[in-house]
């Protein structure tokens, strides 16, 4: 098997458009690593402790993660401290699929093809933006704080058979069965490895410097004209523009309200 791949659902050519980038995870470097896997749940520091505590260990192994429960970099920092080759991070149905409802076209659940983009930065601890009165300043991506040396990529669901060898393959099932409240809605008992089977991944990522834009609109207040109220969002998105700002929750935009 080899991935990951551009969404597809039938009946809807959208995801068919070459336009759509292929899923990727930002801020992780380019490179190879090949090793046996090991699932570790959600990727939080508790799940790889219960791996410890398994006598599991992670070291020099690529990791399948699903998404939920904690931001996606946090998974590729803890994989990273815990020494880990390499990360998969993918959805599975019972967070966000079939198990919850009923799929797109059909319902708001993600499909079986679709795989969440976003990156792994570290922005929880090497914030991107500068100070006030600090300007940025050009660096090597290679160089910035927030890549991560451990490298990641998104999967999909779509197809299983590379979960189902690493979770059931008739080898696997020599493997510790995962505490059952680590198990996913794809139709197998998930082991935790490692192995039996390998991954390689082969990961060349763009670093070329692009210019931004920022849209700014003013509406001068007709009662307190001096004064400003600030609403701010992001205009970036991984596939389809506006999508990604219009569907954000209420604080994912920055209000403040300065004299």
């Amino acid at each position: 098997m080899h991935g990951p791949h551009r969404e597809h659902v039938d009946g809807d050519p959208l995801p068919d458009d070459p336009r759509v980038v292929m899923p990727f995870n930002g801020m992780s470097p380019s490179g190879d690593a090949e090793a046996e896997v090991v699932y570790a749940n959600y990727g939080s520091p508790a799940d790889f402790d219960k791996l410890k505590q398994m006598n599991v260990d992670v070291r020099g192994k690529i990791v399948i993660v699903r998404y939920g429960e904690n931001f996606r970099g946090v998974k590729a920092f803890v994989a990273q401290e815990r020494g880990a080759a390499g990360v998969i991070i993918y959805s599975d149905p019972k967070d966000d699929g079939y198990y919850r409802g009923d799929a797109y076209p059909n319902g708001p659940w993600r499909p079986a093809s679709g795989v969440q983009r976003g990156s792994v930065d570290s922005c929880f601890s090497s914030p991107a933006t500068p100070p006030p009165g600090v300007a940025s300043t050009p660096i090597l991506p290679t160089r910035n704080a927030s890549l991560h040396p451990v490298r990641a990529v998104a999967e999909d669901s779509r197809h299983p058979s590379v979960l189902r060898r690493c979770f059931a393959h008739p080898r696997a099932s020599r493997r510790p069965a995962s505490p059952r409240e680590w198990q996913g809605a794809l139709p197998f008992t998930y082991h935790v490895g490692p192995g039996p089977s390998k991954v390689k991944m082969h990961l060349k990522q763009d670093y070329q410097f692009r210019t931004v834009w920022d849209v700014i609109g003013k509406i001068r207040g007709a009662s307190s004209p001096d004064e400003w109220v600030v609403a701010g969002n992001h205009r970036d998105a991984w596939v389809y523009g506006a999508v990604d700002p219009i569907a954000a929750p209420p604080h994912a935009g920055i209000r403040a309200r300065l004299q």
